[in-house]
C-alpha cells in the first residue's frame, strides 16, 4: 500500500473519535451517537482487517467480538488483577504502536525531502566544476 494512502485508513477512526466527543445531555441522542461511534470503529477494524494490518490476537479478539457482540469483553469482569493486567499489556502495545508510527512518520518526511533536493546538490563536486568549465555560465549558476 502506498504511503499516501496509508493516512485514509483512519478516516473511519477519527470519525468515531470526533463523534464521541460530542456533548449531549439528551440520553437517547448520546445512545445514538455511541452506537455510530461504535458502527465506525468497527469499520475501521474490518479495513484493517481485510489489509493484514491485525495482528494474529487482534484477529482473534475482532472475530470474539464479531460473534457476540453484546457481551464481548476483553478481560475477565469478574477478575480485578486479570483486567488490570490486560489493561497494561493493551496500554504497552499502543506506546509502542505509536511509537512505531512516529519513527516512520519522521522517515517519509525526511525522505520526502530528500527526494525534493534539486539534482545539482546531489552530484559530485568535481561533476558540477566540468559542467561549468565546458558550458557556459548562466544566470542559475
Amino acid at each position: 500500500m502506498a504511503h499516501t494512502s496509508t493516512r485514509y485508513l483512519a478516516i473511519h477512526h477519527h470519525l468515531a473519535e470526533l463523534i464521541q466527543r460530542i456533548s449531549t445531555p439528551d440520553i437517547a441522542l448520546r445512545k445514538t451517537n455511541i452506537l455510530l461511534a461504535r458502527d465506525h470503529y468497527e469499520r475501521f477494524l474490518k479495513l484493517l482487517d481485510s489489509y493484514d494490518i491485525l495482528g494474529a490476537s487482534d484477529s482473534k479478539l475482532l472475530e470474539a467480538y464479531h460473534e457476540d457482540k453484546a457481551n464481548f469483553s476483553t478481560a475477565n469482569t469478574r477478575d480485578a488483577a486479570a483486567r488490570r493486567d490486560a489493561k497494561i499489556a493493551r496500554f504497552r502495545q499502543e506506546k509502542e504502536l505509536k511509537r512505531k508510527l512516529e519513527v516512520r512518520s519522521y522517515f517519509f518526511r525526511d525522505m520526502s525531502r530528500v527526494l525534493t533536493l534539486p539534482l545539482v546538490s546531489q552530484t559530485k563536486p568535481e561533476a558540477r566544476r566540468k559542467r561549468r568549465t565546458c558550458c557556459p555560465r548562466s544566470e542559475f549558476d
